[in-house]
């Protein structure tokens, strides 16, 4: 259908996008000024641009519908040469067009106002416009003479921001992380000339992610910083802390692996799934790391059989929860998932690489760490 454009997404999705810049879109770039011909030109060159950008899909003017519209122009001049003043031409165009009460009727103990105006195929027909009387009808001046009038489309809305008139344009990204593709577009705009008076203003999800990613690469070290902390803490030596620290980059190499085969880019979502899945991890460790403990004050000969063998099923069975509860979120593909997705198969992907490879290499490592210290060859 001519002038529908078709944008396939979720209600929640939009109202977050609504929330964070007003428009309904990933990305959106604001053009700001007080010209709407020249914001709505350059907003158009934009488009073209953006368009030859891998990643971006749904590129559009936000809301750019036009409307008829009727357009009376005064000449200032012409009405001092015959002596009007602009606001009374303007009070008879506002009661032909728009209509004023003239009088007043009674129905009973009722009081109802008249309203007079032009009729509809008169206000529509400019032609008929040009010949309405603005001045005494013995002087017998008509709106022609001193105004131009014109029917033609004009802007459906106005919008407005900051006290400021913009004209947006709105993208999403599709098979492509969020970050590099506004790099590039940013890079693919700068080359638009833009008339004088307009501003260019990057709003979008894009802002909140980088904000996101910002805070991550602090809290991210510091999650990791307070894992080793605890585990320090928890053996008193720096040895089995660094062991189980040593799994942790194959379970973030995991995680990755699993989020690229999965066709899901590296997100907010999930970075805090490979945080939740070090902590995963490093409970394995303390486990196997105890159950050898415990087996080695009983027989330090067996105790890197034995050890495993007894912790061989608590930590399969909380790998196997954790399997069976994030799984399901890993495969959907229902609504919200974009958000659980990432975060679910991070984890998954992270365990099913680190526990088994963990079950062998870690009671080898420990139990010959446990060697050294106690003086046996």
């Amino acid at each position: 259908m001519p002038g529908v454009e078709l944008n396939f997404s979720q209600p929640i999705t939009d109202r977050v996008f609504e929330t964070i810049s007003g428009i309904i879109g990933q990305v959106v770039l604001k053009v700001r000024g007080q010209d709407l011909a020249a914001m709505t030109t350059a907003a158009d060159a934009l488009r073209e641009r953006l368009s030859a950008v891998p990643g971006v899909a749904d590129l559009a003017l936000y809301q750019a519908g036009s409307v008829p519209q009727l357009r009376i122009e005064l000449d200032r001049e012409a009405l001092a040469r015959r002596g009007l003043a602009v606001e009374d031409v303007q009070t008879t165009i506002r009661v032909a067009l728009g209509s004023a009460v003239a009088t007043e009727v009674w129905d009973g103990e009722r009081r109802h106002g008249v309203a007079l105006r032009l009729p509809d195929d008169v206000r529509a027909d400019p032609a008929a416009l040009r010949r309405l009387v603005v001045s005494e009808p013995d002087r017998g001046v008509t709106l022609g003479e001193v105004a131009t009038i014109s029917l033609g489309p004009g802007r459906a809305a106005i919008w407005r921001e900051d006290f400021t008139r913009f004209v947006a344009v709105k993208f999403n990204v599709r098979g492509r992380d969020l970050g590099s593709t506004v790099k590039e577009a940013q890079a693919a705009v700068g080359e638009v000339p833009l008339g004088e008076g307009l501003q260019l203003v990057w709003s979008g999800e894009f802002k909140n992610q980088d904000r996101a990613m910002r805070r991550l690469a602090l809290s991210f070290p510091a999650a990791l910083a307070a894992i080793l902390g605890i585990l320090f803490l928890n053996f008193g030596r720096l040895r089995p802390t660094l062991i189980i620290a040593a799994f942790l980059p194959l379970a973030c190499f995991g995680a990755v692996a699993g989020l690229r085969l999965a066709g899901e880019l590296f997100s907010v979502s999930s970075a805090v799934g490979c945080i939740a899945l070090l902590g995963q991890v490093v409970l394995s460790g303390v486990v196997l790391c105890g159950a050898i403990d415990r087996a080695a004050a009983e027989d330090r000969g067996s105790a890197a059989i034995e050890g495993p063998r007894a912790a061989l099923r608590p930590v399969l069975l909380t790998t196997a929860l954790a399997l069976l509860g994030l799984v399901p979120a890993a495969l959907s593909h229902a609504m919200g998932s974009e958000t659980q997705r990432p975060f679910a198969i991070a984890i998954v992907s992270g365990l099913l690489v680190a526990t088994p490879v963990m079950l062998v290499l870690l009671p080898l490592l420990y139990r010959g760490d446990a060697r050294r210290e106690g003086g046996e060859p």
